[in-house]
């Protein structure tokens, strides 16, 4: 019509058993509630092929993300604190040691 896109069907990732393509198609197996196998016509094999890639791609996204948000809640507070403590200690003593660098003191040498 005006050349906008509307969103006909959603998929879930969790809910989707395998994509893959067949000649002009890409095919959307669905498990979950459904357990539908949805076909969509491509004009051309290329098409239906590069949109197999991105699924696959944006798929290996999401896992990737999921998989640090997971990785970064597991991470104790206690832990965080202890690292921040850590850090701020380290940065004290950069910068007591640029600052006698700078006087031209090096540390661990009496004049």
């Amino acid at each position: 019509k005006n050349h906008q896109r509307t969103v006909t069907r959603r998929f879930l990732w969790r809910e989707t058993d395998s994509i893959s393509t067949g000649r002009r198609k890409l095919i959307i197996e669905c498990g979950g509630p459904s357990g539908k196998k949805h076909s969509f016509v491509t004009e051309t094999s290329k098409i239906a092929q590069y949109l197999l890639n991105l699924c696959s791609a944006q798929h290996k996204f999401h896992s990737e993300m999921t998989s640090r948000q997971l990785n970064h809640t597991m991470i104790p507070d206690e832990n965080i604190s202890a690292y921040r403590a850590r850090s701020m200690s380290l940065k004290r003593i950069s910068c007591s040691e640029g600052m006698l660098n700078h006087v031209g003191l090096t540390p661990g040498h009496p004049d």
